[in-house]
């Protein structure tokens, strides 16, 4: 067998598949980061509609046609 007692337990060795790992931790990671903004910003983009439509509701409008001209 040509396997080291470091391969064999798996420890002390960078391999390729270690490098695409990290690699792939690190697209995860700014995946992550990046979805979690865009929730912020959907979070943030519908509180200004509610509160665009509670002002809405609350400001008095005049009436159509102004004023009767007696």
């Amino acid at each position: 067998m040509n396997t080291s007692h470091a391969d064999a337990f798996g420890i002390g060795i960078w391999t390729e598949q270690n490098n695409e790992d990290a690699m792939s931790e690190q697209e995860d990671g700014e995946r992550r980061t990046k979805l979690v903004k865009a929730g912020v910003a959907v979070g943030i983009g519908s509180a200004a509609i509610v509160a665009a439509l509670l002002y809405a509701s609350k400001v008095k409008k005049p009436k159509r046609g102004g004023e009767k001209a007696d």
